[in-house]
């Protein structure tokens, strides 16, 4: 007769976190077939390809093949030194993702763009520490901004205004192959956005789904601190992009602890 296994607190305590894990990755894998297939059958992407083997979103912006431009301008990464990225939707790992415009910064010019460059040379990478600002085509590391693990490396190219960031994933990196342009922009009223689109053919079965759903999210957080740090430097509570900034600045969301940095 066999005796019956005797589980500790801990063990069923082990074994239930552990189940929550694979059910939460089951359900984002999910999830994420649902989105793409939905994405498809909006024709979101022109399946008519260029020479190059660029694609056109609906939006009208070209990107993939040797020809990928984002937002940086007309010949895109190239023009920082990130080469071309050879990118494609028909390739295996295939992600794309766009951030909205974040508000960081309020109108009545309480931003120059000196100031600006210097805040977003501190918030270009994630898990960055800010009172580092990132310099052009070195190498930095990344870390998971939940847990803090370390994810990879990326070399990152600056534009000489400061206000357009490129991060290129190495080997090695989880979410490898990719690249990400990070771009801050003035409106006429003198306010600021950052906006951050994200592409490439990931290596790992899975990870580009994974990079879709929650990649926006770590961009998004980013953006907020950025904006929370300005507002501090600036003095206490501010309208940025129509509603108020408060102070209160939450440690677990993103990052590394509360600052107020500013090199200019």
């Amino acid at each position: 007769m066999q005796t019956e296994k005797v589980w500790t607190l801990d063990e069923v305590k082990a074994d239930w976190a552990r189940v929550k894990c694979e059910v939460a990755y089951v359900r984002t894998i999910v999830a994420a077939h649902l989105l793409m297939k939905t994405l498809r059958r909006q024709e979101k992407f022109n399946p008519y390809h260029d020479d190059v083997g660029r694609f056109t979103t609906a939006e009208g912006n070209t990107s993939g093949g040797g020809g990928y431009d984002s937002q940086v301008g007309a010949d895109g990464a190239d023009r920082l030194g990130a080469g071309s990225t050879g990118f494609s939707p028909d390739k295996p790992g295939w992600h794309e993702y766009q951030t909205p415009k974040n508000g960081v910064c309020g109108s009545s010019g309480r931003c120059s763009r000196q100031e600006m460059a210097d805040q977003f040379s501190r918030f270009a990478v994630p898990g960055q520490d800010p009172s580092r600002p990132v310099e052009n085509g070195q190498i930095y590391p990344v870390y998971d901004p939940i847990e803090g693990r370390f994810v990879g490396n990326v070399k990152t190219y600056v534009s000489e205004d400061g206000l357009t960031i490129v991060n290129r994933t190495l080997p090695g990196h989880l979410f490898h192959a990719g690249l990400i342009t990070r771009t801050a922009r003035q409106a006429a009223d003198g306010s600021w956005t950052v906006s951050t689109h994200g592409v490439g053919n990931n290596e790992t079965f899975g990870m580009n789904y994974v990079n879709e759903l929650f990649g926006p999210d770590i961009f998004n957080a980013m953006d907020e601190q950025l904006r929370q740090n300005i507002d501090r430097h600036h003095g206490g509570t501010k309208e940025i992009g129509g509603a108020a900034c408060g102070t209160g600045f939450d440690r677990s969301h993103i990052g590394r602890g509360d600052f107020c940095i500013h090199g200019v």
